[in-house]
């Protein structure tokens, strides 16, 4: 099963912007006992971390 909308694919680029990342890479999951409404989810494939990232590729922490 195809898990992107609305045909875009996976984007793997850091500077994306973050609205259209998770569009592009996140699942869109039914609440459960809420059908009617549906949530973009994280999973472990979806990269979510690149959206934390420096833009430089460095890891540094606060």
């Amino acid at each position: 099963m195809n898990e992107n909308v609305a045909g875009l694919t996976p984007i793997h680029r850091a500077d994306l912007d973050p609205a259209e990342f998770i569009k592009a890479n996140m699942r869109l999951q039914p609440v459960p006992s809420l059908p009617e409404i549906r949530l973009y989810t994280a999973h472990p494939g979806s990269g979510l971390r690149r959206l934390l990232e420096p833009e430089d590729g460095s890891h540094e922490h606060a």
